[in-house]
């Protein structure tokens, strides 16, 4: 049973990093771009979109950067963080 739940988190946080992805893409923007906007490193945007950020940053940072890191895209911050939850 923890394993069920384990594996939906990894699913949830992947696609929670394609749609950061795909909104990124969608708005012609690099990470690197994306990276000098935010002053987020790029390794960790990518990990953001890989939905592999857990396993290299706490959690507390994780909120942090997704949150500086939706609103950059114009998505909806809360709902990011509430998903994230």
């Amino acid at each position: 049973m923890a394993d069920d739940i384990k594996f939906t988190n990894i699913l949830n946080m992947s696609a929670r990093g394609d749609k950061l992805r795909e909104v990124r893409e969608g708005k012609n923007l690099t990470l690197g771009q994306a990276q000098k906007q935010t002053r987020i490193h790029q390794a960790v945007l990518k990990a953001l979109e890989d939905g592999k950020c857990d396993s290299i940053l706490n959690p507390t940072y994780v909120k942090s950067f997704l949150k500086k890191y939706a609103d950059y895209l114009g998505i909806d911050s809360r709902q990011v963080l509430n998903e994230y939850k």
